[in-house]
């Protein structure tokens, strides 16, 4: 007689995980005036952060899914070093990382 199928387990969330959202502006891009609203990055799903470099769609469809179509056509609209310009006034705006001090 053959043994039972192991079941798979399911893990279900217990409630909807609502991002903490941050406000920034790049002005060296943008100007002052134009302002991102986004989820902070230290909240970023962990695989998401784990398949940036390998998957790098899977990142931007994250940041696409928390932003308006405004701030999707402003980032889609970046060149070159703007990207890391972006990412790096985002990722100020987002604060140190969980555990580290501000100091």
């Amino acid at each position: 007689m053959a043994e039972p199928k192991a079941k798979k387990k399911q893990f279900t969330r217990k409630k909807k995980v609502i991002f903490d959202r941050v406000r920034f502006t790049v002005p060296e891009i943008f100007g002052e005036d134009e302002e991102f609203d986004l989820p902070t990055m230290r909240q970023m799903p962990l695989g998401i952060e784990r398949t940036m470099r390998t998957e790098p769609d899977k990142f931007f469809a994250w940041v696409i899914e928390h932003s308006t179509d405004e701030e999707a056509e402003a980032i889609d609209s970046l060149v070159g070093d703007e990207s890391m310009i972006f990412m790096d006034a985002w990722k100020k705006a987002s604060g140190p990382a969980s555990g580290k001090s501000k100091r």
